[in-house]
């Protein structure tokens, strides 16, 4: 129970860090097999021009080509989701060096999304570094991806 404890302060600690909005982490197949095998992040993106909303083409940009850290092609798919339009990213790549001399190649499926309700972006990130599990976070990607809803208060 002090593993699991500790995986999830330093999973709460990371996202915290790195600004996510909402995280989760994926357990399989149960609770007591650590680390997890997936985390899931939530992030909101607001223009910096207020008379301009978030763009999806900027995502296009961003997630869509391959970098010097890539490994592959990057999948790249035009989706609706009940949310609003979106781009679907699906990649593999090697993360920023670090001074952890172990790095390990990350798979990843991305969405952006445009609520139109809304002046921002909204990124969906699954990712995993043990690729025997790639094609159900694949599928557990594009479902989540499918529940994302978004509510604005009545002010």
């Amino acid at each position: 129970m002090e593993k699991f404890a500790r995986v999830i302060r330093d999973g709460t600690k990371d996202y915290r860090d790195r600004g996510v909005k909402m995280g989760g982490l994926i357990f399989f197949p149960d609770y007591d097999r650590l680390p997890p095998i997936a985390n899931v992040d939530v992030f909101g993106y607001h223009s910096k021009d207020p008379d301009k909303p978030s763009s999806l083409e900027f995502y296009r940009e961003l997630y869509g080509k391959p970098t010097t850290r890539s490994v592959g092609p990057v999948e790249v798919t035009d989706i609706q989701l009940p949310a609003g339009p979106a781009i679907r990213f699906h990649r593999r790549y090697w993360p920023k060096q670090s001074l952890d001399p172990i790095a390990h190649q990350w798979e990843d499926v991305t969405y952006a999304v445009r609520p139109p309700q809304i002046q921002s972006a909204v990124v969906l990130k699954v990712s995993w570094v043990e690729f025997k599990f790639s094609e159900a976070l694949i599928n557990a990607a594009d479902a989540i991806a499918k529940t994302l809803a978004i509510k604005v208060d009545d002010a």
